[in-house]
């Protein structure tokens, strides 16, 4: 007799020496968590109506006064850009607390520069991170980058939810955070 076990492993794992008959029930999993990562909505804010219709436009697919409600076909990517300080961050939280109702599966947020003596974190951490809020357990995060982003693309693929990507400083950070799938929306 050995005392070998082949394979990967995540959980408890028995080993006997001879099985005669096995049954394996499998425990009914709870749904999937809903992140809610965003940080509060500011307080204190000042009008930009226009620029939240104008976000409101392009989520719905609509140019003007037509909007039903509904979401524009397939993944809507946004970006606001400009320079320090003008509030397009407290813009973006803001716009998306609103949309409360439109996300069914929840928010990610993942700020890039933390603006202070804190690293920033890398795209694969953030990843990491999303992976945890999305209901994946610690033990199953791979070691290996592409790993983690192979993993993170099945759980998005169905689900309606809005991913913040605060503060970044190039596409290379981008690309591992944005989910699959068609209904997805990416600030």
């Amino acid at each position: 007799m050995s005392n070998r076990l082949d394979g990967i492993v995540h959980g408890p794992a028995a080993q006997a020496g001879q099985i005669d008959v096995m049954h394996i029930h499998a425990s009914t999993a709870s749904a999937a968590p809903i992140p809610w990562q965003l940080p509060p909505a500011p307080r204190a804010f000042t009008d930009r109506q226009d620029d939240r219709e104008r976000l409101n436009h392009v989520l719905t697919g609509t140019r003007g006064d037509d909007a039903d409600g509904g979401m524009a076909a397939g993944p809507v990517v946004i970006g606001l850009y400009g320079p320090t300080g003008i509030g397009k961050s407290a813009l973006a939280v803001r716009w998306l607390h609103e949309q409360h109702d439109r996300l069914p599966d929840g928010q990610l947020h993942a700020r890039f520069d933390t603006g202070g003596p804190v690293d920033a974190p890398d795209p694969d951490s953030v990843v990491s991170g999303f992976l945890l809020a999305l209901g994946i357990a610690q033990y199953a995060l791979p070691a290996e980058p592409d790993q983690g982003v192979a993993l993170y693309r099945p759980p998005t693929v169905d689900r309606v939810l809005a991913v913040l990507l605060d503060d970044i400083g190039d596409a290379g950070e981008v690309a591992p955070s944005l989910p699959s799938g068609s209904g997805r929306w990416r600030l």
